[in-house]
């Protein structure tokens, strides 16, 4: 004896409500998506000008390093030209 079943599937029933949470959801997720880009877009800003001040300053420092190297070639300079006047003028004693 065999006994035949009947197998159904069940397909949700959706109503206007349904509908309405869904398009809600959507519109929800959609400014959650937009307040992540306008945050993300800020911050890339925000961190654009640090990066430019950072550099600012570096070329700053460099500028600064290199006027005392100058500055102590010419001290160095004048140095020596101290130490050979007054060598001169201790042998002249």
């Amino acid at each position: 004896m065999y006994v035949m079943l009947q197998t159904t599937t069940m397909t949700p029933v959706t109503t206007d409500s349904d509908k309405e949470s869904a398009d809600l959801t959507a519109l929800s997720n959609e400014q959650n998506d937009d307040e992540l880009s306008n945050k993300h877009v800020l911050r890339q800003a925000q961190l654009s000008r640090e990066l430019q001040q950072l550099n600012e300053m570096l070329a700053d420092k460099q500028q600064l390093a290199g006027q005392m190297m100058k500055n102590d070639a010419q001290l160095e300079t004048v140095k020596l030209q101290y130490e050979v006047s007054s060598r001169l003028l201790l042998s002249h004693y």
